[in-house]
């Protein structure tokens, strides 16, 4: 499952409580679909019909992607537009 933050982006949670704001726009990924879940399905009617008919094929997707936070910062440094 995946989700999507951006930077500076301020918001609450279910609870009413202030959530952080993240320094930098990120979309993290998880391997399972928690319990509400659905809800975020229900409003991307495609991406529920690709997640319905996935296959899991046993490919790591990660494999050729940096562990290490130093080289995370260099590979995403070639992701950002110049301004």
């Amino acid at each position: 499952m995946i989700g999507k933050f951006a930077a500076g982006e301020e918001r609450r949670d279910r609870r009413g409580r202030c959530i952080p704001a993240p320094p930098v726009s990120f979309m993290p990924i998880r391997a399972a679909v928690r319990s509400r879940d659905p809800r975020f399905l229900a409003g991307t009617p495609e991406l529920a019909a690709a997640v319905g008919t996935a296959a899991d094929d046993g490919r790591d997707v990660f494999e050729h992607t940096p562990h290490e936070w130093g080289e995370i910062k260099q590979w995403a440094q070639h992701l950002l537009t110049r301004q």
